[in-house]
This record gives structure tokens, C-alpha cells and sequence, in this order.
């Protein structure tokens, strides 16, 4: 889903970050309030998609330092095999 916005830079401050809005339709719907009020009031849903993401994150660690060992044990056993 595409729209047309407007970004109205009035100012960046000396970290470089942009101040200003971002209105869509004209300038009837502000985004930039709309994306503070949503960000400020994390709604459940976000949270447990967060949580599944840093298990999952956990789990994949976990996986590859498990597998690591064992792919370079394969590994060292093999290169003998190789190269006669």
C-alpha cells in the first residue's frame, strides 16, 4: 500500500536528526502524532511479537553454537579423506 506524503523539514538539530512533519492528504492527518501516540502505548500484540522474535533469536544462537562444534569436527575428520 502506497501513499503520498509530505515531509516538512523546519529544522536538524546538531546530531543530525530531522524536526519537522509528515502530514498525508494535504496536511489533514498527521502522521508524526499518530506514530508518537502508537509508539507511546505499545500494544500487546507488539509485545508478544517481540518476545517470540528475541526467543527465536535465543534459539537460533543456541542452534548454531550446538552446531558449530560438530560441522568442524565433520570437517576435520573429512580433509584427511580428501586429499589422499
Amino acid at each position: 500500500m502506497q501513499r503520498e506524503v509530505e515531509i516538512d523539514v523546519e529544522t536538524v538539530d546538531k546530531t543530525g536528526t530531522f524536526l519537522g512533519s509528515i502530514t498525508m492528504n494535504g496536511g489533514k492527518f498527521n502522521l508524526a502524532g499518530i506514530l508518537l501516540r502508537t509508539s507511546t502505548q505499545p500494544t500487546l500484540n507488539l509485545l508478544l511479537i517481540l518476545i517470540l522474535i528475541h526467543f527465536l533469536f535465543i534459539l537460533i544462537l543456541i542452534l548454531f553454537n550446538l552446531l558449530l562444534p560438530l560441522r568442524l569436527l565433520l570437517l576435520l575428520i573429512r580433509a584427511p579423506m580428501c586429499h589422499p
